[in-house]
């Protein structure tokens, strides 16, 4: 990842963040995903909490990203599509086709 910026305000239980980066092209087959949030989410059962996601040219179309119950990770959930099918896909299923993608997001999540 270069050219990476993000920001975060928490009030309260209630973190929001901004991130931005360039992800290269890579061979890399493990799952996509940012670490290092500025807080472990909150631990409830079977809350992910979503964030928006900004532009990004991806090779799997629509891309969702959530911060797991009691992590401070991002990962991209996608609904499916070629090269990937549904599920956290990995950097190369992300990008496989692009020199750099542009991946930026925006969200709130409970601690």
């Amino acid at each position: 990842l270069s050219n990476a910026e993000g920001y975060y305000t928490k009030v309260g239980n209630i973190v929001t963040v901004a991130l931005y980066g360039l992800l290269s092209q890579t061979s890399d087959g493990s799952s996509c995903s940012i670490d290092g949030l500025p807080f472990d989410s909150a631990s409830s059962t079977n809350v992910h909490w979503p964030l928006t996601q900004g532009a990004t040219t991806s090779d799997l179309g629509p891309l969702y990203p959530v911060v797991s119950q009691g992590y401070n990770e991002l990962f991209w959930y996608s609904t499916g599509g070629s090269p990937g099918s549904a599920g956290i896909p990995s950097y190369t299923e992300i990008g496989t086709n692009e020199s750099t993608i542009a991946m930026a997001v925006a969200g709130t999540y409970r601690v």
